[in-house]
């Protein structure tokens, strides 16, 4: 049997470098798995299960690389990189991992939201420079305003209530309602969430249902100056629609840890081969990039220690049952 783990960075070697895997050969590949090279390939197209990260994208064409394939172990909660029809038609199990990141993201967006709304980068990087504007440095307080956390799932009830407890009023919108939101946050239908938040909170799930659901219609429905917070998934948001709006001043702020093509915004040297659309896409980004009331991260709400750990573990435990034979939680249980 043979396992391979691709985006394969050091934690991931120090981590599972040491573990048992009964019988197994372990392969450890730093690139992303639509990336590997010819040689890779040959060598490992044997391969039983593969683990992936975020970088990585699994549609037919490179699975069809792995005729041997019997599971995907994403180490991450979200599956939209999996072609997961081709999974189901070919007996391919796709594992994730849940319930590892709600503290990690949930205070993670929080930082960004302080250091959007109080403009604490601008503070820092003239600090750094030794020239100090005051009068540049005037932002809003959380307490008070109204908050819209579209998405209570793990992330989003944990979110509510940390953004409760800095005094501000929750409001909530999910197709199905957690009992664990309902003391801090109101549940209302979406138009309303939109039309009464000053800050609105992004932590629902890319699938083709939600695909730029942040689009021109809905922003044109929010609070002029609204900030927009996003530690889901890029795929959420239309780029251009964003970039107009944050011109336009109808979008006060935007905070996001992820994006559209995140990877190809950040190397632009993979922008090679993407489509018109694509490239307009990634353009978009570059634009906000640079804009003072933008802040982007890459990708890193889910990188502390303790969720990481949690994240490996979980991956560990899934690939020791599918080499034992034993049963474990897939996405289409």
């Amino acid at each position: 049997m043979k396992i391979i783990f691709f985006d394969a960075i050091d934690t991931v070697h120090e981590f599972y470098k040491d573990k048992k895997f009964k019988g197994t050969d372990v392969v450890f590949i730093d690139n992303p798995a639509q990336d590997i090279t010819a040689a890779d390939l040959k060598a490992h197209k044997d391969a039983d299960a593969i683990s992936i990260f975020t970088h990585s994208e699994l549609d037919a064409q490179t699975l069809k690389k792995f005729p041997n394939l019997k599971l995907i172990a994403l180490r991450t909660t979200g599956f939209n990189k999996v072609d997961t029809e081709y999974c189901k038609n070919h007996g391919i199990k796709v594992s994730n991992v849940v319930g590892y990141g709600e503290v990690a993201v949930s205070e993670f967006a929080i930082g960004l939201l302080i250091a959007l709304m109080r403009k604490i980068l601008p503070g820092v990087k003239d600090m750094r420079r030794s020239r100090v504007d005051m009068s540049k440095y005037r932002g809003h307080d959380i307490h008070g305003k109204t908050i819209g956390v579209f998405g209570t799932g793990a992330i989003g009830a944990h979110f509510a209530h940390l953004a409760h407890a800095f005094g501000a009023n929750v409001i909530a919108y999910d197709r199905i309602q957690n009992p664990k939101c309902q003391s801090v946050a109101k549940y209302v239908d979406l138009d309303t969430l939109y039309a009464e938040s000053d800050i609105i909170a992004l932590n629902i799930p890319a699938n083709a249902q939600n695909y730029h659901i942040i689009n021109e219609s809905a922003i044109a429905k929010m609070k002029r100056g609204v900030i927009l917070l996003n530690v889901a998934r890029g795929e959420l948001m239309d780029a251009e629609a964003l970039y107009d709006a944050l011109l336009s001043g109808h979008i006060g702020g935007l905070a996001q840890d992820v994006l559209e093509l995140e990877f190809e915004t950040v190397t632009i040297s993979s922008a090679k081969g993407l489509t018109d659309e694509q490239l307009r896409i990634v353009l978009f980004n570059k634009k906000m990039m640079h804009m003072d009331n933008v802040i982007f991260t890459p990708h890193m709400a889910f990188n502390s220690v303790e969720a990481t750990m949690r994240i490996f573990t979980s991956v560990y435990e899934t690939l020791t049952a599918f080499i034992d034979g034993k049963k474990f939680r897939t996405i289409f249980d």
